[in-house]
């Protein structure tokens, strides 16, 4: 049976004052707060008017000393805007385009430090060994190019 199902909504019983003359007695409802968000031991916080707020640059102004302006450093500028010399575009260097295509060809073959028939046979050695742990991971290796790619 579904736990939720057996919940009922039952009214909430308020508590009927005694009519005893040891009871203390009961505060008055607090007044109502502005609704803001509080942890509970903080108390209520008041609300003031918003205050003026200044926003600052996060990272200052960064300032040259003067021998590394002497050298010729400078704050830079975006690489858009930089100048190639004419020595530098005969070269055949330019600026990088959005569109450039990056060509990147996977290289079809991959050299393992042991065949599979060595592997199987070094798998056989003691775990203390490495040849071991180095046949474990060439194993692994060839059984993922497998499930890679099926013939």
């Amino acid at each position: 049976m579904d736990p939720t199902a057996q919940q009922t909504t039952r009214p909430i019983q308020q508590p009927v004052p005694s009519s005893r003359a040891t009871d203390t007695p009961v505060p008055p409802a607090p007044e109502p707060v502005s609704p803001v968000s509080t942890h509970p031991e903080q108390g209520p916080r008041v609300v003031d008017a918003p205050s003026e707020v200044v926003a600052e640059p996060s990272q200052p102004e960064l300032s040259l000393s003067p021998e590394l302006q002497e050298a010729g450093v400078d704050h830079g500028a975006d690489a858009r805007e930089q100048k190639l010399s004419d020595e530098v575009k005969e070269a055949g260097v330019a600026h990088a385009k959005e569109t450039t295509p990056v060509t990147a060809v996977p290289t079809p073959t991959v050299s393992l430090p042991m065949t599979q028939p060595e592997a199987l046979v070094a798998k056989k050695q003691s775990v203390k060994k490495s040849i071991r742990w180095l046949a474990e991971k060439v194993l692994y290796f060839l059984k993922q190019q497998a499930q890679n790619n099926p013939k």
